[in-house]
């Protein structure tokens, strides 16, 4: 047993001196890693570069299905970076349609519009009526002397300028 004894220091020293030489070449590798890799990469959650970042504009029109790259992603010319829900075919008729109710209301209005005019008309030529009915009168009293040459001026001036009206706003139709 005394054999033993005196053994067991020399191991234990030795036990020690590879545990220590182990963890040495650990930390001259882990030193050489860092030193020649890991000092080379930078991690971060969320950094934005200016350098590389261009505006893209879509080629046409519609809404998002599915995008196919991450935020800050890097992506060559031509890569597709998101797909449309629909097809032009659908944007094709979903303009028409537009146009058509554009074009509808547009005609509404130029229909009212004809409306109006025709109201008009009728409107002058109620008031022309009235005009020459007054006219006459005036012309049958004018013997009398109850009415003045100049109110027959006025309305025979005024009969031809509503004659012009209802010229021109019969033209309009």
């Amino acid at each position: 047993m005394p054999e033993d004894l005196s053994q067991t220091p020399i191991r234990s020293r030795r036990n020690y001196l590879v545990f220590g030489l182990i963890l040495a070449l650990l930390l001259m590798g882990w030193a050489a890693w860092w030193v020649l890799v890991g000092s080379q990469r930078i991690a971060t959650n969320d950094a934005y570069v200016e350098g590389n970042v261009t505006p893209v504009q879509a080629q046409s029109a519609g809404t998002i299905r599915r995008v196919y790259v991450e935020n800050t992603e890097y992506v060559r010319a031509g890569t597709i970076l998101a797909s449309l829900q629909g097809d032009r075919s659908l944007l094709a008729l979903q303009a028409s349609e537009a146009a058509l109710g554009r074009t509808v209301r547009q005609l509404r209005q130029e229909f009212a519009a004809v409306q109006e005019t025709q109201a008009k008309l009728r409107a002058q030529q109620a008031q022309l009526t009235k005009l020459r009915d007054d006219l006459q009168r005036y012309r049958g009293a004018q013997a009398s002397g109850a009415v003045a040459t100049i109110q027959i001026a006025n309305t025979v001036q005024d009969v031809n300028a509503l004659q012009a009206e209802i010229a021109a706003t019969a033209a309009k139709l």
